[in-house]
């Protein structure tokens, strides 16, 4: 989304649609008998220069600019197909909080 020339991913929509695709995910892979462990990963291409914004009503509170035009989060180790996706999903939501680089 573009707001006043910042081109913005709303920090509310990135988190809330892998939370509700997990589940689905989980339901096919017990479906075709895939049997946990499994590896959950979350990969943003083409957003470099974007900027995280922290609510969709809060166009003017954001963050640095990306610096990569792709971002590889840290994959999550899931034993259990039953845990909770924000469980398993935080550690890479919370990736976005970081500090801005030197």
């Amino acid at each position: 989304m573009e707001h006043k020339g910042q081109r913005l991913i709303p920090s509310i929509s990135y988190e809330q649609r892998p939370l509700e695709y997990l589940p689905k995910c989980f339901d096919l892979v017990y479906k075709i008998g895939v049997t946990p462990p499994v590896i959950v990963a979350l990969t943003l291409t083409n957003v470099k220069g974007l900027e995280m914004s922290r609510d969709i009503l809060a166009f003017d509170e954001t963050y640095f600019p990306i610096q990569q035009d792709t971002l590889i989060l840290p994959e999550a180790w899931v034993a259990d197909l039953s845990q909770s996706p924000g469980k398993i999903l935080r550690p890479m939501f919370d990736l976005e909080r970081v500090t801005k680089p030197s």
